[in-house]
């Protein structure tokens, strides 16, 4: 793995999320029409809204900085009642980073696709686009990289509520660790709470 390393000025979050994510346009394309089925035949997909927090901890460096909560959006398509895969949006921001990126997710478990209690886990894959102030100074960075999640949740009617949360791999944190002359191995992990309708 590797990182992209820039000097800019502060991102602004819509003209960064239309360069970088043209792409979601297609999504939304794609997965609209399914939301206009007659009442009588509702989907399995779903739309949501949520919190976003990525913690960082384990080390000294600035990616300390990183820990903050922000905003998630989720579309998700669970197949049966023991499978499904969901794509995840969010953003982050504060006085000292800002952070978008997205992250698709495989789910295997058991009650996604029906009312009552649901629970579920499996890989991820996660991209992230952060920009860190160092030193009055913004610095941009890419982490890419798999992961593991778990949610636990319930469906009432056409509603899903869901606490959810993942673990990533190191690799890319790790290396900037080291750029910054700490060799202290980072942890990190995403929390989410999830509010979802089904259409």
């Amino acid at each position: 793995m590797s990182f992209r390393y820039a000097v800019g000025h502060r991102v602004n979050l819509f003209g960064y999320i239309l360069k970088r994510s043209a792409f979601l346009a297609a999504l939304l394309a794609t997965c609209l029409p399914m939301s206009l089925h007659a009442k009588d035949k509702m989907t399995n997909f779903r739309l949501g809204i949520g919190s976003n927090t990525l913690a960082i901890t384990g080390t000294q460096s600035v990616l300390q900085q990183l820990d903050s909560t922000g905003l998630t959006l989720v579309a998700e398509y669970p197949q049966d009642k023991y499978t499904g895969s969901r794509f995840l949006v969010h953003y982050q921001n504060d006085s000292d980073s800002e952070i978008f990126g997205y992250e698709t997710q495989l789910m295997l478990g058991w009650g996604l696709d029906a009312p009552g209690f649901r629970i579920h886990t499996g890989p991820l894959w996660h991209r992230d686009h952060n920009t860190i102030k160092i030193h009055s100074t913004s610095v941009k960075r890419k982490t890419t990289g798999w992961g593991w999640h778990l949610g636990i949740g319930y469906q009432q009617a056409d509603w899903v509520f869901e606490l959810a949360s993942s673990i990533r791999e190191n690799g890319d944190y790790d290396n900037l660790n080291k750029d910054l002359g700490v060799q202290q191995r980072p942890n990190v992990s995403h929390y989410r709470v999830l509010v979802s309708r089904r259409f």
